[in-house]
């Protein structure tokens, strides 16, 4: 599958800004950075669950987690 250099650019994208959450600057410019980088969460969650998608559909996925299941304690 061709790779997807967007999506990865995104995805770090994303992840500069979800640093700036816990690591704020200080004054007007960090409060812009830190609204800006809470509407980046969510985004961050739908690239990455997107980029997860074609891992999670295979058939190998599927019986992992069928294992994972049953040896869960009840």
């Amino acid at each position: 599958m061709k790779e997807n250099r967007m999506l990865y650019f995104f995805e770090g994208l994303g992840c500069v800004f979800v640093i700036f959450i816990h690591k704020p600057f200080p004054g007007n410019i960090g409060l812009a950075i830190t609204s800006l980088a809470r509407f980046v969460v969510p985004f961050f969650f739908m690239v990455t669950g997107y980029s997860l998608y074609k891992y999670v559909e295979t058939s190998q996925y599927i019986v992992t987690l069928k294992r994972r299941f049953k040896k869960m304690p009840v």
